[in-house]
């Protein structure tokens, strides 16, 4: 299961998540949609270990693998990324994917 608990992210001025909570159980399935800036790509990143929150815990198994591919790229040959896209997926791991 990956957890947030009252999680808070900002940037400058900027608020992104104010006390925000969830949690995503094993085989659920979901989609993150939003406008540019809205924080997107900083969720997965704080599920990723990559940045933390200002607030709050981002909980994530140690046994789980997390599979994504950067909007950076590098993108396959003859393509670009808004042509090319690759679900996230996450799938447990038999080893720990994080320290």
């Amino acid at each position: 299961m990956i957890a947030f608990n009252d999680v808070s992210k900002q940037y400058g001025r900027q608020v992104l998540f104010l006390e925000a909570s969830f949690q995503i159980d094993p085989g659920q399935k979901i989609g993150l949609v939003g406008p540019n800036g809205s924080g997107k790509t900083t969720m997965f990143r704080l599920i990723l270990g990559e940045e933390s929150p200002d607030r709050g815990e981002v909980s994530v198994p140690r046994r789980l693998s997390i599979a994504y591919r950067s909007r950076a790229g590098p993108w396959p040959s003859g393509t670009t990324s808004p042509s090319y896209s690759r679900p996230y997926s996450c799938a447990p791991s038999p080893t720990p994917a994080r320290a």
